[in-house]
């Protein structure tokens, strides 16, 4: 990989994991549920940064597409280069990955991205939070995920990690959630970035449920929690105290909201 100096915290965890924690929960989401021995699909990943979880994501998943979204232009240049660096090893095919310097929101805007010095994973779009001073302002683009995928794209898998913007990328999305075409989804909560966003775990959990997904705790508190529609609720989605301020939540559609859809139902209202 492409990665930063000795200044950048994420970087600085690569150097000594060589991985980032979170991309393992990704792939094993990934193949829940995937027919036996399939690994096709297509993989939406918002927040990308400088791509520790892309490169292992693209290089362990054969015959997936990834479509990459992130706005910081420093991030950007080391994911890119990093997808170059696999391509010219050989150990990745081209056309296999798009990647677009765009933020992903409700609707198409320029605006400000605060990048924290020292950790440019902590980019947060259009919103000021914590001590003005130890971060840059960056100009960047958005625009919705709506108006660039194309209606009926099947994702088996969209990962979110966009500081506290999530209610912003999720209202960008209604066209392609009420297709039904988004399988598995991926997001992290900070109660902090959310509040400053005027958004809310509540908030991303009802929307996602009226969508027809069943929701649980990423990661290590998965072990106690399952897909079935009885844990499909507030308790199932309180962290351990550990991780309360900041974890990740893992949706899957329902299947029989899938179904509906291919069916051409429009208006299924998740049962209870």
């Amino acid at each position: 990989m492409c990665i930063m100096g000795q200044d950048q915290y994420l970087s600085n965890v690569l150097r000594r994991q060589h991985r980032w924690y979170e991309c393992r929960d990704l792939v094993r989401l990934f193949h829940e549920d995937q027919h036996p021995g399939g690994c096709g699909g297509v993989i939406v990943e918002v927040g990308a940064n400088i791509g520790a979880c892309s490169l292992e994501l693209v290089l362990s998943l054969p015959n997936t597409t990834l479509l990459l979204f992130e706005p910081n232009p420093v991030n950007f240049f080391h994911l890119t280069s990093s997808l170059k660096l696999a391509y010219q090893a050989g150990r990745l095919q081209a056309g296999r990955v798009i990647a677009y310097p765009l933020g992903a929101g409700s609707r198409a805007m320029d605006t400000v991205m605060f990048e924290q010095m020292g950790n440019t994973g902590n980019s947060i779009i259009g919103a000021q939070v914590g001590s003005k001073r130890g971060f840059h302002k960056r100009q960047i683009r958005v625009r919705s995920l709506d108006s660039i995928l194309p209606r009926g794209l099947k994702v088996e898998l969209l990962k979110v990690d966009v500081q506290g913007f999530e209610c912003e990328v999720f209202d960008g999305l209604r066209g392609l959630f009420r297709g039904g075409t988004i399988k598995k989804i991926h997001f992290e909560v900070w109660a902090v970035g959310l509040a400053a966003q005027n958004c809310s775990q509540a908030r991303l959990v009802e929307a996602l449920r009226s969508h027809g997904y069943h929701l649980r705790i990423s990661g290590a508190d998965t072990q106690q929690v399952g897909w079935q529609a009885g844990n499909d609720n507030m308790n199932a989605l309180r962290p351990s105290d550990h991780s309360s301020q900041l974890f990740e939540i893992e949706a899957r559609l329902h299947p029989d909201h899938a179904r509906a859809h291919r069916h051409g139902a429009t208006d299924l209202v998740e049962a209870a």
